[in-house]
């Protein structure tokens, strides 16, 4: 069976908690919970850097879960995990999480769900830079 089986959206409260949403979706917990599972730091109300996939993977061990990256776009479709993508805007390259889910992305930057990935991409012009996928549990 994958894992998860049930999604919550959960849209973003800030513009750099993309990571926090798309974490919390994955694991299965309330946005605060996700939330308390990374590292506190300040961070200026005009913060635009949230949390690396790094800190992302030590804040799902901290709930309990191990992760796995999958970096590139070449992942079978039927994985569910958070995709990370990224685009270049002048000379500063943004990165962006959400969810992907057996060929389909939430964006919880809008809010929106997309059924082709190739429509989510293009819109944005982002590029896949990888998947972190949750392992399931041993038993």
């Amino acid at each position: 069976m994958i894992e998860p089986c049930i999604i919550e959206p959960i849209p973003q409260k800030d513009i750099a908690d993309c990571a926090v949403c798309c974490l919390a979706m994955l694991v299965g917990v309330p946005y605060s919970t996700a939330l308390a599972a990374f590292p506190r730091r300040i961070q200026s109300a005009t913060s635009d850097e949230g949390f690396d996939r790094r800190e992302v993977g030590n804040a799902a061990r901290r709930l309990g879960h191990t992760v796995l990256w999958h970096p590139g776009a070449d992942f079978p479709e039927d994985m569910i995990g958070v995709l990370t993508v990224w685009r270049k805007d002048g000379r500063r390259k943004y990165r962006h999480d959400v969810i992907y889910s057996n060929g389909t992305i939430y964006n919880p930057a809008e809010n929106l769900l997309f059924t082709d990935v190739d429509v989510f991409l293009k819109r944005g012009g982002w590029t896949i830079e990888g998947l972190l996928v949750r392992q399931p549990k041993e038993d």
